[in-house]
C-alpha cells in the first residue's frame, strides 16, 4: 500500500465516503497544492493539519462531487 492509498483510506475512515470520492479529495488537494507528494521518497505533506479535520473534509467532498 502506498502512502497516497493510505491517506485515501484514512479519509474514508474519517468521513465514511467511498474510494472514488476519497480519490477526488486527494486529487483536489494536490491540484490546490494543499497536499504535496515527494517524487523521490514518496512522502506526503499537508499544508496544515486542519485539512484532515472531519468538517473540512466534508466541505471538500461537497465541492468535488
Amino acid at each position: 500500500m502506498t502512502r497516497l492509498e493510505s491517506l485515501r483510506e484514512t479519509i474514508q475512515d474519517i468521513t465514511d465516503c467511498s474510494l472514488p470520492v476519497a480519490i477526488k479529495v486527494t486529487d483536489y488537494y494536490q491540484k490546490e497544492r494543499i497536499l504535496k507528494l515527494d517524487g523521490v521518497d514518496g512522502s506526503l505533506s499537508l499544508a496544515h493539519g486542519a485539512f484532515m479535520d472531519k468538517d473540512v473534509l466534508e466541505r471538500c467532498i461537497e465541492r468535488v462531487k
